[in-house]
């Protein structure tokens, strides 16, 4: 009897083995198939993506010529959309090769040639614009652009046939996957079949697991209903499949009404949301998550409510998609509480601070009438003082205008380097410990808002001066780059520690360094960094702490 067990017992050890190695070569079968499916999709659009670049080379060429005949705009614009689509193309073209560095080669030039092809039809353009029809005729007759043309289709046509050539193996050894597949799903059923018996001796043991996992699947969902944070589980059409109590009280509706289906992302959605909700449904699609966002919420009652919310695929088979949502209503109204309160505190204190000024400017005529020096030196202490709170209260109702959305810019034309000379003038004056020297120029017209750049120029030399309490130079240099000017501004001053460089651009951010001994909000780089912004430009900081510190912004200049 016992040799009976032990015979049986190798039996089922021998099948067991036999069930694992056809497993296995199962399981490896399945990735060649689901690898040569994947690659052969690939080759497959890469196979697309070269017939559409090759109809948007044509359609290049077509649209070019129809405008040069009939000098119609709208020739001229389908002509820029096909070099739009020709980049397009070539840019997911250029995806699908980074892995292979030999075809990277062989892509790089075709896009080679492409360019050259494309540089000529700009020209021909560009004589056209300047020289007439006639002129642009002529360049096309005594060019070679139906040579360089010819060129790119016969490159273009040999890489397709080599993506073909591979597609053509790719699907040969998808379909040899298959058959191997098949023949070791045989040897497989009939292992199972053999180990079927000694699956019901386990039966007993996997009927105690599945108790253990339904009773710990009860205590995640004890965790979940009790959890403050709105947790959900939906569909990629917008249905919600389950809900926590948290996000029903949240949105005010029942248990019931969830089970029966009346809550919809249509139904609780924002219109204005719309475009977000598609964006992040690609992101779900193409990274399995979601970064958090904002979005707004409708409740039964119709109140609207603030959330963040944080996603990710839940069931990639049948598109189902967890959310974890809190409500951020309170945060936001109180956030535009203290916006509105920046706002009428900034504007109902200006008034009083304009009569303080005039009133301060006639007590010091008045004394420099009698000659009270002591006095007039006291009344000129407290103009300072206003002006500085007169630009600190500028600064707040900048900020507020920022945080609404309503600060704009009158963008006229100006010379940058009289600009910036006319900015060193204005500030020299109020500092006898520091010399500001110029050096280098632009001689660049640049289009901006010079009131706003003032400011933000005049924040970086004030800040050189103040942060440099032993005097010294404040060194403003100015170049000029291939697509931007470049302006720098650098003092000998406290400098800043590298890890809070990055900080000082941030609202009311303020060092601790700076805190002992300097006046100031920390608002007047947030300001100068969205000032740069909006005018499509950068601002950054180099700096050593006690070795001074030297802020450059850079703005683009028209080619």
């Amino acid at each position: 009897m016992r040799i009976h067990r032990q015979q049986v017992f190798l039996v089922l050890i021998g099948l067991f083995f036999v069930l694992l190695i056809d497993s296995a070569l199962f399981f490896h079968n399945i990735q060649l198939i689901i690898r040569s499916d994947q690659n052969s999709k690939k080759t497959q659009a890469a196979l697309t993506n070269f017939d559409a670049l090759s109809a948007a080379l044509k359609d290049e060429e077509r649209n070019q010529r129809n405008y040069l005949i009939t000098h119609n705009p709208a020739y001229l614009a389908d002509y820029t959309s096909s070099l739009h689509n020709t980049s397009d193309q070539i840019a997911q073209l250029s995806q699908h090769f980074t892995d292979n560095p030999d075809k990277k080669a062989t892509f790089d030039q075709l896009v080679e040639k492409v360019n050259f092809r494309t540089e000529m039809l700009n020209q021909v353009l560009n004589t056209f614009e300047q020289a007439g029809r006639e002129a642009a005729f002529q360049k096309i007759t005594q060019g070679d652009g139906k040579k360089r043309m010819d060129s790119v289709t016969v490159f273009l046509n040999s890489i397709k046939a080599d993506e073909q050539h591979e597609l053509e193996i790719e699907n040969s050894q998808y379909e040899a996957s298959i058959q191997q597949t098949e023949l070791t799903f045989i040897a497989l059923s009939v292992a199972g079949l053999l180990l079927l018996i000694s699956a019901a001796v386990l039966f007993r043991n996997a009927l105690a697991q599945k108790r253990e996992i339904q009773r710990r699947e009860e205590k995640i969902g004890v965790l979940i209903n009790a959890s403050i944070i709105g947790i959900i589980v939906a569909d990629m059409t917008g249905k919600i499949l389950d809900a926590n109590q948290a996000f029903l009280d949240m949105l005010g509706y029942t248990e019931a009404e969830l089970l029966s289906g009346k809550i919809w992302w249509q139904t609780i959605s924002i219109d204005e949301f719309e475009k977000l909700k598609d964006e992040k449904r690609e992101e779900l699609r193409k990274n399995g998550q979601t970064l958090p966002f904002e979005q707004d919420y409708l409740c039964k009652n119709g109140k609207v409510i603030s959330t963040i919310v944080g996603a990710a695929m839940l069931d990639t088979v049948r598109n189902e998609v967890v959310c974890f949502i809190i409500d951020i209503t309170s945060v936001k109204e109180l956030e535009k509480r203290k916006q509105e309160f920046l706002s009428i505190a900034s504007h109902e204190l200006k008034t009083p601070l304009t009569t303080i000024q005039a009133y301060s400017q006639l007590l010091e005529k008045q004394l420099m009438k009698i000659n009270d020096q002591k006095s007039l030196f006291y009344a000129q202490k407290v103009r300072n003082y206003v002006q500085k709170l007169a630009g600190l209260i500028g600064d707040l109702l900048d900020i507020s205008k920022i945080d609404s959305g309503k600060i704009n810019l009158n963008i006229s034309a100006f010379n940058f380097d009289e600009f910036i000379t006319e900015c060193i003038n204005n500030i020299q004056p109020t500092t006898t410990n520091h010399v500001i020297l110029l050096k280098g120029k632009t001689d660049q017209i640049i289009h901006g808002d010079p009131v706003r750049m003032e400011q933000v120029v005049n924040n970086l030399l004030i800040n050189a001066i103040k942060y440099s309490p032993k005097g010294g130079k404040i060194e403003v240099r100015l170049r000029k780059e291939p697509k931007q000017i470049v302006c720098s501004i650098r003092d000998q001053g406290i400098g800043i520690p590298p890890g809070k460089q990055k900080k000082i651009f941030e609202k009311f951010y303020r060092a601790s360094e700076v805190d002992q001994g300097f006046s100031g909000l920390g608002i007047g780089l947030f300001l100068a960094s969205d000032i740069i912004q909006r005018h499509y430009g950068k601002i950054w900081v180099e700096s050593k702490k006690g070795k001074g510190s030297t802020f450059f912004f850079s703005l683009p200049i028209d080619e």
